[in-house]
């Protein structure tokens, strides 16, 4: 199977099944955040102050976003009506377009949902969440914001060189999925041993 990329993402397959979602639904990515989480936590103190009430929305990434035209249609207008009265409040968020997004989204629920059938945002600096999703049970999109200046760039780099893109095997390991960075472990192991 080959790889296509595009910025900091590795498509495995094809979108076929995206396709047949967006019939019914608009998909956004749910980060998956609980209370727990202080950037969630965070999230939400500027929902708060934006509309005055203590609801508990989900948090979309700007990462992904598919739908027919219609749906993305009626979801970039509610967009931009949150956008607009954020101007007309002089409201700033800390979340940028995931905050506009996961405020259109909750006006939207009918037609919204997650996509993290699809896509994963695996984390493979000194902060490593990845998940096995990569390869078992497969999602389509790699999402890799970490490996923009490292890992997608060698992906280019080998594809100039040899004229074809990585196997599998050898992107999973490029993009740092299998294991974290060798560089990233020792930073990490001589940070503890100093805070020690």
């Amino acid at each position: 199977m080959q790889f296509f990329n595009l910025l900091i993402y590795s498509i495995q397959s094809s979108f076929d099944n995206i396709w047949n979602e967006c019939k019914d639904n608009l998909l956004l990515y749910d980060i998956n955040h609980g209370l727990q989480v202080k950037d969630y936590r965070l999230f939400l103190e500027d929902c708060h102050l934006f509309s005055n009430n203590d609801k508990r929305i989900t948090q979309y990434g700007g990462e992904f976003f598919a739908g027919s035209k219609e749906n993305a249609r009626i979801f970039i207008s509610e967009c931009f009506r949150i956008y607009l009265e954020m101007l007309d409040k002089n409201f700033i968020t800390r979340f940028g377009d995931e905050f506009i997004i996961s405020q259109a989204a909750d006006q939207c629920k009918f037609m919204i949902k997650n996509s993290g059938a699809y896509v994963f945002r695996f984390w493979t600096g000194s902060f490593h969440l990845v998940s096995t999703c990569y390869k078992y049970n497969p999602i389509l999109v790699i999402h890799v914001p970490d490996e923009k200046n490292r890992g997608m760039i060698k992906i280019y780099d080998y594809y100039c060189k040899n004229n074809k893109l990585p196997s599998n095997k050898k992107v999973y390991s490029i993009l740092n999925l299998k294991h974290m960075q060798l560089k990233t472990v020792v930073k990490l192991f001589v940070k503890k041993i100093l805070v020690h």
